[in-house]
């Protein structure tokens, strides 16, 4: 008798146990076992929000379980590992805050998926390297590492909480960003860009950012920069110019002391212009006006 009675208790042990779960084990099956030194970075406490239960943990061969639909994109942005940490205030069930740390590798893709990710409705605030808070979510960058902040209520201000975060979060040695992106003065400046690899379908032109421009008499411009070592320059100008001769692309060079200027008639993109320095090259779509070479020929002899 007792035989028959003990699978009917166990399923109601099992059931009353469950109504007192920790939040961290309820994605138990979707986390991976193993704790990164991000973990690390997620402290007990955010202002007045305390951590609940264990970070949950994601790598490339899983991430699709929290994001299913989009992780193939931060796998091409240069993905290596994703850490979630929950928060709310003190006996809390549910959380009111949960924040996605994503170390991305390197960070210029941080910076490109930072971009990428920002709407229109997105407003710049001074958190990390740079950050854009849009509604109640709040995305910054720091080193390699590209932040999310999902508040779930309005308590406590999002911005002073995403400012406690980063403040935890030290990149190594190395990993520090440098985003101080130097164009010329080519208008208005629009948006700004970073594409990893392929640009406009040129297999050579990786780690590029871009910025828009629009002038005066509403026309537009499109720059783009890559910035290297003289060795990588050198190896890019000439992959550039053997792809110009392979596609029998009209290009003119104009020697600008220790740089280069090269106009080129594309039957496909149509003129433009490409800047070539000792450690940078950039290129320019759109219509140049006299004083915008100036400043392009200033800019490849810097």
């Amino acid at each position: 008798m007792l035989l028959l009675l003990l699978p009917p208790l166990l399923a109601l042990a099992v059931w009353f146990d469950g109504q007192h779960y920790d939040p961290g084990l309820l994605e138990f099956q979707k986390g991976s076992h193993v704790t990164s030194e991000m973990a690390h970075m997620f402290p007990d406490s955010l202002g007045p929000l305390k951590k609940m239960g264990s970070v949950r943990e994601y790598t490339r061969e899983n991430l699709y379980e929290y994001i299913n639909g989009h992780a193939d994109f931060f796998i091409g942005a240069g993905f290596r590992h994703l850490t979630v940490g929950e928060y709310g205030p003190s006996g809390a069930r549910q959380p009111s805050l949960v924040v996605d740390l994503y170390d991305m590798g390197k960070p210029m893709f941080a910076f490109g998926v930072l971009m990428e990710q920002k709407s229109s409705q997105s407003q710049t605030v001074h958190v990390g390297e740079m950050a854009f808070v849009a509604d109640r979510t709040l995305s910054l960058i720091k080193g390699p590492y590209y932040v999310r902040l999902a508040a779930f209520s309005d308590e406590g201000s999002l911005q002073e909480t995403a400012a406690l975060l980063a403040g935890k979060i030290v990149p190594k040695t190395g990993e520090e960003s440098d985003l101080s992106f130097s164009f010329p003065d080519f208008g208005n400046v629009g948006d700004t860009r970073f594409i990893k690899e392929n640009y406009r379908g040129m297999n050579f032109l990786n780690h590029v950012v871009e910025r828009s421009f629009s002038g005066e008499k509403g026309e537009s411009r499109t720059a783009f920069l890559i910035v290297g070592t003289p060795e990588e320059t050198a190896a890019l100008e000439k992959a550039l110019l053997s792809f110009l001769q392979g596609e029998e692309i009209p290009y003119r060079l104009e020697p600008q002391g220790d740089a280069k200027i090269v106009r080129i008639s594309d039957r496909y993109e149509g003129d433009w212009v490409l800047a070539i320095g000792r450690q940078r090259l950039l290129g320019v779509f759109g219509p140049l006006r006299p004083q915008h070479m100036q400043r392009l020929a200033e800019y490849a002899r810097q």
